[in-house]
This record gives structure tokens, C-alpha cells and sequence, in this order.
């Protein structure tokens, strides 16, 4: 499905210098066992958030099937920290810190309070559109992210592979926009809550590049195309 919604959306991060962030990780075991362990965390706090949409004994198919699927890969994240001989049980800082732990909570609570400020909505009401909208902000996001992941995986020949999760996050979208397109007021909001999220992934990003002592210089930039011609080859 064309997602007409976000055409003008714009990441907030350069390709590029994702990219060489992405490069540094997977470049160091130790940055990936991280990066990893943070993906899950955020995963299955993804999961925990749709769990509370089941408010009755009887919840939606589609509110079960994104619930299975979010734990699936909070599993799924985790258990790739095997393959990096590391052990997936062992607790490590978010990458990112507090900026890595709290992105979806406070996107969540961002969205929430602007559904509830501009369409004053009943608490149900309320809650559905402000899943509809988070959710929608984080596939655009995981889309995004991680085809640049799996990108690099594939260049550093690393035995990791998103296909599944890359298209199950795509029918999500898909789902999300079909549930959206009934609500017009529900789609006023979307500019807004992507920017909102654009600002939160930024402030994500700009605290790994920092802990990561990565400058987003025109020289360093250079250096790191450079480095990485060096290791593998750039489509």
C-alpha cells in the first residue's frame, strides 16, 4: 500500500550519518550487544503498551496479532545477541542512556496529551487514537531504521536478517493507515505527532553519536565513507 500520509516526511537524521553511526556499532561487539539489547527493550515495551489496549476479555484480531508480533521481536532482538557470543541475559545500558530508555514513553505520553488537548475525546476514544498515532510514528521510523540496518548487515556480512521483521513492521504501517483513514480528525494529527517524534529520535540519535564520541563533521564524514570503502562496497 502507497502511504500518501507521510510524503513529506522528513527523518530529522541524515541517511548518511545514520549510516556511519550504524557502521560504528556493528563495527564493535560490545556498541551491538548494546544496540541490540536496546531494541528489544523498546520492543517489548511496545508490546506492553498494546497489551493495555486489550481493555476487554475480547480484543480485536488486529490488537492481538500486533501485540504477538512486537513480543516476537523483543525475542527476536535479544536472541541475535547470541550470535555475537554474547550473553542475551546479561543486563547492559540502553545505547543512547535515558534518550534510548524513554523514546517510546514519552513519544507516547506527547501524542496522548496532544489527542487529548485538540480532539477532546472520550477515554476510549482517547486511547485508540493515541495507539493509532504512536504506532503509525514508530513503523515510519522502524521502516526507515531499520533498512539501514539490515543494509549494513548485509555489507559487513553479518548473520543477522530483518526480512521478517522489516515486513511485518510494513504491514503494521499498512494496518495502521487503513484504521486512520476512517477518522479525519485522527488524521489532522499526523504532521504533528511526526514531528514530535522526529524531535525525539534526533535527541536519540544526537546521544549516541555523542557516547559514541562520533562528529557529524564534514572531515570526520569524509573519514568514515572513507573507512568504510575500505571494508566493504557502497550501492
Amino acid at each position: 500500500m502507497k502511504n500518501n500520509f507521510y510524503s513529506t516526511w522528513h527523518p530529522t537524521v541524515d541517511y548518511d550519518d545514520m549510516s556511519m553511526i550504524l557502521y560504528k556499532i556493528l563495527k564493535d561487539k560490545d556498541a551491538h550487544h548494546r544496540w541490540l539489547f536496546t531494541l528489544s527493550y523498546l520492543e517489548n515495551c511496545g508490546a506492553r503498551k498494546i497489551k493495555q489496549m486489550e481493555s476487554s476479555l475480547f480484543p480485536s484480531l488486529l490488537i492481538l496479532k500486533h501485540g504477538a508480533e512486537e513480543a516476537r521481536h523483543a525475542y527476536f532482538f535479544r536472541r541475535q545477541i547470541l550470535k555475537l557470543g554474547k550473553d542475551p541475559d546479561e543486563i547492559m545500558p540502553f545505547l543512547g542512556g535515558a534518550k534510548g530508555k524513554n523514546y517510546l514513553n514519552l513519544l507516547d505520553v506527547k501524542i496522548s496529551k496532544n489527542v487529548k488537548r485538540l480532539l477532546k475525546l472520550e477515554a476510549s476514544e482517547l486511547k485508540l487514537a493515541t495507539y493509532l498515532l504512536t504506532t503509525y510514528c514508530v513503523e515510519v521510523r522502524a521502516e526507515w531504521l531499520f533498512s539501514i540496518y539490515q543494509n549494513l548487515l548485509n555489507k559487513l556480512d553479518i548473520s543477522i536478517n530483518l526480512a521478517t521483521i522489516l515486513k511485518e513492521e510494513e504491514n503494521h504501517l499498512e494496518e495502521m493507515i487503513l484504521e486512520i483513514e476512517k477518522n479525519e480528525k485522527v488524521q489532522k494529527l499526523i504532521p504533528l505527532c511526526l514531528e514530535i517524534e522526529g524531535e525525539l529520535f534526533f535527541n536519540l540519535f544526537e546521544s549516541i553519536r555523542k557516547e559514541l564520541k562520533w562528529k557529524n563533521s564534514v572531515v570526520k564524514l569524509r573519514e568514515s565513507h572513507s573507512e568504510m570503502k575500505n571494508q566493504v562496497t557502497l550501492s
